[in-house]
């Protein structure tokens, strides 16, 4: 697997992006890290994204199941690319229910050309909104 940074303007082969979404310096801010497959050549997607907050485990942390997503080129303004991503997460019934269902996820990761950014998710009922994108290596 060939590897990239962000910094090459010739997109070439498969390259991994890792990183976070959130307010890192807030206490008990929910933040997404994630590590993203990326292929240029058809803009899609992969990966694994971990959210984690400051609830009573098992609900401080919540992990991405059947990512998918897209990758976009913008050509203007300093948003450089544009990132869409959904997929399912595993959530246990309250009790007395027993049983598990899944909940959906989706966000966006706007990249600028400094590899700086920002970015929204949403997990279930939870709506994180233009919170900061940090890349890392960058």
């Amino acid at each position: 697997m060939a590897t990239q940074t962000l910094h090459e303007s010739t997109l070439i082969g498969i390259y991994l992006l890792k990183g976070t979404l959130g307010n890192l310096n807030m206490p008990g801010a929910p933040i997404m890290h994630f590590s993203l497959v990326v292929n240029p050549s058809t803009g899609n997607v992969t990966g694994f994204v971990e959210i984690t907050r400051a609830l009573a485990p098992p609900h401080g942390k919540i992990i991405v199941h059947n990512l998918t997503g897209q990758i976009h080129e913008t050509g203007f303004g300093k948003a450089e690319r544009i990132i869409a991503l959904v997929g399912t997460f595993p959530v246990s019934a309250i009790p007395p229910a027993i049983g598990l269902y899944f909940e959906k996820f989706s966000a966006i990761i706007v990249i600028e050309k400094n590899s700086h950014g920002h970015g929204s998710f949403t997990d279930g009922s939870q709506h994180i909104k233009n919170v900061p994108l940090h890349i890392e290596g960058k």
